[in-house]
């Protein structure tokens, strides 16, 4: 059950404690980037300006494909997000019981085995000594919404990104630090957010892209997110398929009644 448990942290965090290989996003648009060369700020700004802020998210049912090396994994999965104060990722092996569920608030995450009738808590700062990269609320929100943020503490992606025009798209990449890691985020002309990924030394070590997107809410949405790696061991893809979602439509998340659980240390569940 340790490896189903893992499995229910990857739709939000591979991204920033992963790595994967080069996998094309596809958008339906024929538009080009305009001739004039945009600086950072510009592509920022007219991304921010095209896109709708994302407040409420409500996926109501996705499946989730995930291989690895040795295994595969189907399953269903819900997930809730309330901008800046939850994320809440139901998983559903079997039989439409949920037995796993995965809590993001701005402090601290917390990870429910329902089967087992467990659940432990830590904090940001676990999760980024465990994958060696810096993980915070911010970016898994981020992610899981499909919006660019800054891989670095404390910084903003005008002062800590270069911009990259191209034909077909705008590239914004961070400056490599202290270990060579950097974050690149792919936009198109239209200004959707295509894919993410993170270089070490050149070589790519996972991309996570978003593809199919449709109108939802008058908000464009990916229905799907893949995200691929690349190690010379434990390799795994990810595919989320989305089926139904609702965009900030508000609803309030349900609660877990922690007092019927036995609480653990969270290595003993992930």
């Amino acid at each position: 059950m340790k490896r189903a448990s893992i499995l229910i942290l990857l739709p939000a965090i591979f991204f920033v404690g992963c790595r994967p290989k080069y996998s094309a996003a596809k958008i339906n648009h024929t538009t080009t980037p305009k001739t004039q060369t945009l600086t950072v700020k510009d592509i920022v700004s007219q991304y921010r300006g095209a896109n709708t802020e994302i407040q409420f998210l409500n996926l109501s049912d996705a499946a989730i494909e995930y291989t690895n090396d040795t295994k595969s994994y189907y399953v269903s999965a819900k997930m809730q997000i309330i901008k800046g104060k939850e994320i809440s990722i139901s998983i559903f092996p079997m039989l439409g019981i949920e037995l796993f569920r995965l809590k993001f608030t701005p402090e601290r995450f917390y990870v429910f085995d329902k089967l087992n009738r467990q659940y432990c808590d830590n904090s940001y700062q676990y999760l980024s000594k465990m994958l060696k990269a810096e993980v915070s609320y911010g970016m898994i929100e981020s992610l899981l919404t499909n919006n660019i943020f800054s891989i670095a503490p404390n910084s903003n992606i005008d002062d800590s990104y270069v911009s990259t025009q191209m034909a077909d798209k705008f590239i914004l990449a961070s400056r490599p630090d202290s270990n060579m890691y950097k974050h690149i985020m792919e936009i198109s002309p239209s200004y959707t957010l295509t894919s993410m990924s993170v270089i070490q030394n050149m070589s790519q070590l996972i991309r996570v892209d978003y593809a199919d997107f449709k109108i939802i809410d008058k908000k464009t949405f990916p229905t799907v997110i893949e995200a691929k790696t690349s190690l010379p061991t434990d390799n795994f893809r990810l595919k989320i398929n989305i089926k139904k979602i609702e965009i900030n439509k508000p609803f309030e998340i349900g609660t877990v009644n922690i007092g019927r659980y036995t609480k653990a240390q969270c290595s003993q569940i992930i």
